[in-house]
């Protein structure tokens, strides 16, 4: 035990190797989510139903702003 107090930053060196140890479980995790995010992403711009709720919606918001200053 007293061997390996005398190692300098013996502390550090092992929060150091325990990361290098668990990097790539923690690397998947986020490359998979990141994954997800971004199907989710293409799913959203490629729906057809989601262009056309957003085409109500804009349609909706000129009705309500006709005859203001910002409407048409």
């Amino acid at each position: 035990m007293l061997s390996l107090i005398a190692i300098p930053r013996f502390q550090l060196r092992l929060k150091v190797w325990d990361f290098g140890n668990s990097f790539q479980e923690k690397f998947d995790h986020i490359a998979n989510d990141v994954k997800g995010v971004s199907r989710g992403c293409d799913c959203l711009l490629t729906s057809m139903r989601m262009r056309h709720l957003l085409g109500v919606a804009l349609h909706a918001g000129n009705f309500l702003n006709g005859g203001t200053p910002w409407g048409a």
